[in-house]
């Protein structure tokens, strides 16, 4: 679940949605 509050978050970088959950899943 852990994950899933990181996707619903994100954060904005360079006026870009970012989503480091994503970033967790692909390593």
């Amino acid at each position: 679940n852990s994950v899933l509050e990181v996707v619903q978050t994100g954060f904005t970088l360079n006026g870009r949605l970012v989503r480091p959950a994503m970033v967790v899943v692909v390593q």
